[in-house]
């Protein structure tokens, strides 16, 4: 399994999540205040670490994923409660049923408070009821998966820095 640090998935959702006009200032993704609120409010949990001095929180390839998407919903002005439902229905795959649910067409997440999430088609009914003729970009699982995984491959392909030591679990 892939892990990755807190540093890692702040600039996966940095360089991926599109900016609004209000929060140029972090080009759409998650500011560390920002994200130490998700994780205070339960939003998203890390598979390990975070405690003591110099542990990084882990996160899998898929938390990375679904932190990505529910930011991304999150700037399209919905709110923290259905967010972290997103998020969460998403980090109960793992990554190979996750890639067999995107590989079957299920690419967007249709958040109803209260009721269990699942994966879905974009269906002609589906987009008709959102008053669009297609999934935004942002909000389509299959293009937030590719733009994840060119992240941290392009995070695995970095230099060590000066010392030696690489920043990041995606870079190992």
């Amino acid at each position: 399994m892939r892990e990755l640090t807190t540093g890692d998935v702040l600039e996966i959702t940095d360089n991926i999540v599109i900016a609004s006009s209000v929060d140029v200032i972090h080009r759409g993704g998650l500011s560390p205040k920002e994200f130490k609120t998700w994780l205070r409010k339960g939003v998203v949990k890390p598979i390990a670490g975070g405690k003591g001095q110099g542990r990084h929180h882990r996160f899998t390839f898929v938390q990375a994923v679904a932190i990505t998407y529910g930011t991304s919903w999150w700037r399209s002005g919905l709110g923290l409660e259905i967010v972290s439902q997103i998020v969460g229905c998403l980090t109960g795959f793992d990554e190979l049923n996750f890639r067999r649910q995107i590989g079957a067409g299920r690419r967007f997440v249709l958040p109803v408070p209260g009721v269990s999430c699942r994966l879905l088609k974009p269906t002609k009914q589906i987009l008709k009821a959102l008053g669009v003729t297609k999934i935004p970009q942002s909000l389509d699982l299959k293009y937030v998966l590719e733009r994840v995984e060119k992240e941290v491959e392009a995070m695995s392909l970095r230099p060590a820095n000066l010392v030696g030591r690489t920043r990041g679990l995606a870079s190992k």
